[in-house]
């Protein structure tokens, strides 16, 4: 008899093959459909055998295998043997948020959400283990504080240059199968180039941010250089911009002896020439500003700029780490390099994940309300974060209330429900220095820095703009800007520049567009004082 049977959802299949080959790499014997069932075979007969002939039935929990109406008998196969879970016959192992109901509800789970690889291991093994899980070593006396153990060694070479990207919320939820495909393709030596392609708030910057706390946590995996750059900076307007800071940038990380010399297209080319001597991960985040945006088929997607073209063509010819891009536009000049350089299309959260975070964000209610508002909102990131923070605020987190948010011809790629939310936020905080400081970021197309914000706080007070902020006491200022963050309508402080503020890129488009439509003589009088305050701040060039 063997050991173990595999019970999955199809649209678990990575975390199946991985729990599988966790399971054989160990010694056991495991029955595994896609290894075992045979073209030509009976399915149902496989079925009947595979639940009869092996001791124990492992599940891989999700949202999905709930769901599934065909996942039911597999378990249940192993449930009738055992019913009271005497001899474990049935093992579930949660790999994304769920909460299993009915007859599987008191069923104890082994959790490996959100565990990087070699822990996650660990929890598989001691989950089917029939021993006794007691530590092989005495715990430490509890009076002493314990030295926390250090990361694992990284490459000793190793060159760190990081810290760009938007610093993620606390609350992040699923992901899981996102993160398990990146960590596969960072060790995959044909893939050289790997493109996140989604809409604004899905989670792009988060997901990679996460990855590479747990890059970090693991000694960066065998890296030799890591480098991240945002181009988020650049706001959400398809203005022309260039890659030129970056490559300059870059080149000069990567030890080029003349970073301006030649044309963009030839500093693009050389850089990717560079990173191909070591094993490097590249970072570049928010692209689309450097992209031609839809409306044109022609050229829509393309990149406008020749250096950063130069650049991910020459690196997804040949590249022995990885670059990550994320973007709301497919890269066109990519296209005929899909098996180097895939691009993917970020999918919304899962449903389970989608409340899973509402509840984390403190929203209360009946499943099938959660369930429902989370479908309203599309699932998206950004949207469900403001509203269970709305929501928690304003209605002390009655999912009910989210009717009073008008979703009526709302375009998400646009950024339409989290246009919604934001507004009802606005119409709840009413007017006072919480409004004011976000209609100063609409000003704004990359983080707003100190000297710049206190040019527009300066008095006489910008009218319909600043009349509530000219005389805040800096105390009360910075309680304001802590009510902002726990609302998540300001970006986390960046450590390294804490009175510089930022917001999602959503956030000041719509602030940008509320200033300029409505009030019209604030917005150019506060464009008018950052110029002002920019050109002073210049510094003087030679005659």
């Amino acid at each position: 008899m063997k050991d173990f049977f595999v019970s999955f959802n199809s649209a678990d299949r990575a975390w199946a093959d991985w729990i599988a080959w966790t399971l054989e790499e160990a010694g056991y014997q495991v029955v595994y459909q896609p290894w075992d069932f045979r073209a030509g075979g009976n399915f149902v007969l496989e079925m009947q055998k595979a639940a009869s002939e092996t001791r124990k039935t492992v599940v891989v929990l999700t949202d999905n295998y709930l769901k599934a109406d065909y996942t039911q008998p597999e378990w249940a196969a192993a449930f009738v043997q055992d019913p009271r879970g005497e001899n474990r016959k049935l093992i579930p192992l949660r790999v994304a948020p769920c909460s299993p109901a009915g007859l599987l509800k008191p069923l104890i789970y082994a959790d490996l959400t959100g565990l990087p690889a070699d822990e996650a291991k660990a929890a598989v093994l001691t989950a089917i283990s029939d021993d006794r899980p007691k530590p092989a070593q005495p715990p430490s006396f509890p009076g002493t504080a314990p030295h926390p153990a250090g990361p694992s060694p990284a490459y000793p070479g190793l060159q760190l240059d990081i810290g760009r990207l938007p610093i993620p919320g606390p609350h992040f939820v699923g992901r899981e199968a996102e993160i398990a495909r990146l960590n596969a393709v960072w060790e995959d030596p044909a893939i050289h180039v790997l493109t996140l392609v989604a809409f604004g708030g899905v989670g792009k910057s988060a997901l990679v941010a996460r990855w590479l706390d747990r890059m970090a946590a693991d000694g960066w995996r065998g890296a030799a250089r890591v480098l991240d750059w945002s181009f988020y900076s650049q706001g959400m307007e398809n203005r022309v911009t260039s890659a030129e800071p970056f490559i300059d940038h870059a080149l000069r990380f990567f030890g080029d002896p003349d970073p301006k010399a030649g044309s963009l297209h030839d500093r693009g080319a050389r850089l990717a020439g560079l990173i191909r001597k070591e094993r490097t991960l590249l970072v570049l985040d928010g692209i689309e500003p450097l992209q031609y945006p839809p409306g044109r088929p022609e050229i829509e997607g393309r990149l406008k700029d020749p250096g950063l073209a130069a650049l991910l063509k020459g690196l997804a010819a040949g590249n022995p780490g990885l670059c990550v891009v994320t973007t709301r536009e497919r890269i066109a000049d990519l296209a005929g390099s899909q098996r180097t350089a895939p691009q993917i299309h970020l999918e919304e959260l899962e449903p389970g994940a989608a409340v899973a975070l509402l509840r984390q964000l403190g929203v209360n209610g009946r499943e099938t309300d959660l369930t429902a508002a989370a479908k309203e909102f599309q699932h998206h990131a950004l949207t469900l974060t403001l509203l269970g923070n709305f929501l928690r605020r304003a209605h002390r987190g009655d999912i009910r209330k989210r009717r009073e948010i008008d979703l009526h011809r709302a375009d998400e790629k646009q950024g339409g429900h989290a246009s919604r939310v934001i507004a009802a936020y606005a119409r709840w905080l009413g007017e006072g220095p919480e409004l004011a400081i976000l209609r100063l970021l609409g000003l704004f197309d990359r983080p707003a820095e100190a000297g710049a914000l206190k040019a527009l706080r300066a008095a006489p007070p910008i009218p319909e703009l600043t009349e509530s902020l000219v005389d805040l006491l800096d105390e009360d200022w910075q309680l304001t800007i802590t009510t902002l963050r726990d609302h998540s309508l300001l970006a986390a402080a960046d450590p390294r520049e804490p009175e510089t503020l930022d917001a999602h890129p959503l956030v000041r488009a719509y602030f940008a567009e509320e200033l300029e439509s409505h009030r019209p003589d604030a917005w150019q009088e506060g464009n008018r004082r950052l110029y002002e305050h920019l050109r002073q701040a210049a510094p003087d060039l030679p005659d």
